[in-house]
């Protein structure tokens, strides 16, 4: 596995608290806003930003995710290769 990718699967961990932090924002702005601003088009256009930033945090942290546990297998297969 080249070493760049090794790079990205690692940060799996770093990106893994993204999506999680986006989803509690949208959570506390869902429940807390002032039932004012709930129809406003402003707050309906940002909670959605902030559902697509999750979405897609979560879609990233999910590839750099397997791209780390590949590199793994690999490496812990090639020991087992080796050691026979």
């Amino acid at each position: 596995m080249p070493a760049w990718l090794q790079v990205i699967g690692r940060m799996h961990p770093l990106m893994l608290h993204f999506p999680i932090v986006f989803m509690l924002i949208y959570g506390v702005m869902i429940l807390f806003a002032p039932p004012k601003y709930k129809n406003e088009q402003w707050f309906v256009w940002l909670t959605r930003i902030i559902l697509l930033l999750s979405a897609i945090t979560a879609a990233i942290t999910a590839l750099m995710g397997l791209i780390q546990i590949t590199g793994r297998k690999v490496e812990g297969y090639l020991k087992e290769v080796e050691e026979k």
